[in-house]
């Protein structure tokens, strides 16, 4: 996607590229320009500028012929890599806290880890789709769960832990010892020391999408399925449980944490006019100060936050519900979005 604006009296480089949260450089340089004046009338290409909170961000993409893992460049806008098998919609990415290794769950439900240093690719099992894998803080474990066991696997030593723990799901790590996971509509935390568990919560309708805190000291959820979906919050130290703030159509999708645990991001999807929308919302986990911080054209559109937790990265472009074709990103204080990647078929993101 190309982007072109009309010049207009009063407008100069700097406040075009303030508008657009690029540079005027890239402007002057993007269109050839032989002098820093612009008249009104002037058709100028916007170019995008790179997003170095964004470095390192991976991202599954289709360009038509093959699947890849591609690892962006936020100081270059550029990226490396690494074709991977069976894309598709299910196929999804977790990037290890350290970023050394990456697991790819491919659209047939194949684990496999990638050492993002030596590109080396290891298939180790295979479970349902879309596939939820948890890494541990230290990023030497993968945790993942099928239809009778969970399965704790060392990237490091090569082997399996296996803990028979039938129906669990959105089995994560809450610390290096102890597990967080859903079955039956309650939450529980599975002690990996003495194999001890304890019900934490129990709910009264469907529990989906359960994701633990970087901190360890919350979980988020979703419920009860898709048309309808409401986002909760539960803190474990005191058991207390907030509803998020909701649009009238309740169609809260995608609810990710910030890296330091205070903020959450999610998709709030509207139709208007025929057409989805979603709104990006940002709040804290009590849902407070709760407020918008850009608008995506697609349903249900995913989110991923920086590592400094200060922006946002969510994908746009699916006008007919098919495909994602762009990646933006908003400073979640300026509220000014910009595009950082364009010109493939975007699957799933991580950081």
């Amino acid at each position: 996607m190309q982007i072109f604006y009309t010049v207009r009296k009063g407008d100069t480089l700097f406040s075009i590229a303030r508008r657009y949260n690029t540079s005027s450089s890239l402007i002057f340089e993007a269109n050839n320009l032989e002098t820093p004046i612009i008249h009104p009338g002037t058709n100028l290409k916007i170019p995008f500028s790179p997003d170095e909170s964004f470095n390192n961000l991976v991202l599954i993409i289709f360009d038509d012929i093959n699947h890849f893992l591609i690892i962006y460049n936020g100081f270059t806008g550029g990226f490396e890599s690494i074709k991977v098998p069976d894309g598709g919609d299910g196929a999804r990415i977790f990037v290890s806290p350290n970023g050394k290794h990456i697991s790819y769950v491919s659209n047939e439900g194949i684990i496999y880890v990638i050492d993002k240093d030596t590109e080396e690719v290891s298939s180790i099992d295979k479970i349902d789709v879309p596939g939820f894998v948890s890494w541990s803080k230290h990023g030497n474990r993968i945790v993942y769960s099928n239809s009778s066991v969970i399965r704790l696997y060392n990237v490091l030593t090569r082997q399996f832990e296996t803990i028979e723990r039938p129906l669990a799901r959105y089995v994560q790590f809450l610390d290096e010892a102890s597990l967080l996971f859903e079955s039956g509509m309650s939450i529980y935390k599975l002690n990996l020391i003495d194999n001890t568990e304890e019900r934490v919560f129990q709910f009264s309708n469907p529990i989906n999408d359960v994701l633990a805190s970087p901190d360890g000291s919350w979980f988020l959820f979703t419920s009860p399925g898709a048309s309808i979906s409401e986002i909760y919050t539960v803190n474990l130290n005191d058991g207390s449980l907030n509803k998020l703030p909701s649009g009238q159509q309740a169609k809260n999708f995608n609810p990710v944490w910030s890296h330091d645990s205070s903020r959450i991001a999610y998709s709030e999807t509207v139709f208007e006019n025929g057409r989805y929308y979603s709104i990006i919302r940002i709040t804290e986990p009590v849902g407070n100060l709760a407020r918008k911080v850009a608008i995506s054209n697609s349903y249900a559109t995913p989110l991923v936050w920086s590592k400094n937790s200060q922006n946002v990265a969510y994908m746009s472009g699916r006008h007919d519900l098919s495909v994602f074709t762009e990646v933006w990103s908003v400073n979640t204080s300026l509220a000014v979005p910009k595009s950082i990647l364009t010109g493939f078929t975007f699957i799933d993101f991580d950081m």
